[in-house]
C-alpha cells in the first residue's frame, strides 16, 4: 500500500510541476493586471507612465502592444544590428547608438501620431515627461511630416533610465530624453514606435 501511495504522490507532484510549466509557456507577451504590466520583457516600466491612457490604447489595439512586447522579449540587442525594424504597419523599432547631452541642449518633444516606448539597453540617461505641455514655451511648432514639436524644458524633475527600466510616452504629454548622468557617455537605445490612433 505504501508503494502505491508513494507512486500516487509522485504523480501528483509531477502534474503540479507540469501545470506550472504550461502556465509559464502561456504567459502573454503583454497584459495589464491590477494596474500592472505583465510581460515576458524583464525590465519594469517607470511609475511615471499614464496607465489610464495605456489601458485605453491597449483596449483599442491589443495586437500592436503584443507585437511590441514580443519583439522586446525575444530580441538579443547585444547582437542586433542598429537600424529600423518594421513589425507591422502600426509598429516599428529604431535601435540606435548615441550619446547623452547636457541638459541645456535637451528639449521636450511631443508626437501626435506615435507613442514612444523607450528602453536603454546599454548606458544610462535622465528622462522625464510633462502632461501640461500646452503651457510650455514652443521652440519648434508641430511638424506633421516628422511628427514632432519641441518645447523648452521647465525644470520638472527627471527619472533615471537604465537597462532595468523603460518609459512609455503618449501624445498626451511632452517628454525629454537623452539628458546626461554625470559625464556625456555613449548609449544603446531601443525606441518602439506604436501608432496612436
Amino acid at each position: 500500500m505504501k508503494k502505491y501511495t508513494l507512486i500516487f504522490g509522485a504523480l501528483i507532484a509531477l502534474s503540479i510541476v507540469s501545470c506550472k510549466s504550461v502556465k509559464n509557456i502561456d504567459t502573454p507577451n503583454f497584459k495589464i493586471a491590477n494596474n500592472t504590466i505583465v510581460s515576458k520583457f524583464k525590465p519594469h516600466v517607470d511609475p511615471s507612465i499614464d496607465m489610464k491612457v495605456l489601458k485605453e490604447q491597449y483596449k483599442k489595439h491589443p495586437e500592436r502592444w503584443q507585437a511590441a512586447y514580443k519583439f522586446l522579449a525575444e530580441t538579443n540587442f547585444e547582437t542586433l544590428p542598429y537600424g529600423r525594424y518594421d513589425l507591422s504597419p502600426d509598429v516599428y523599432v529604431n535601435y540606435t547608438k548615441g550619446k547623452t547631452k547636457d541638459l541645456k541642449d535637451c528639449k521636450y518633444e511631443r508626437h501626435e501620431q506615435w507613442i514612444d516606448l523607450q528602453y536603454m539597453f546599454e548606458g544610462e540617461e535622465y528622462m522625464g515627461s510633462n502632461r501640461n505641455w500646452e503651457k510650455l514655451r514652443v521652440i519648434q511648432p508641430y511638424n506633421e511630416k516628422k511628427d514632432v514639436a519641441l518645447y523648452e524644458y521647465d525644470a520638472k524633475p527627471l527619472s533615471l533610465a537604465t537597462s532595468k527600466n523603460y518609459f512609455i510616452f503618449f501624445p498626451t504629454e511632452a517628454h525629454i530624453p537623452t539628458v546626461k548622468v554625470g559625464e556625456i557617455k555613449e548609449t544603446r537605445k531601443v525606441v518602439v514606435k506604436i501608432k496612436y490612433n
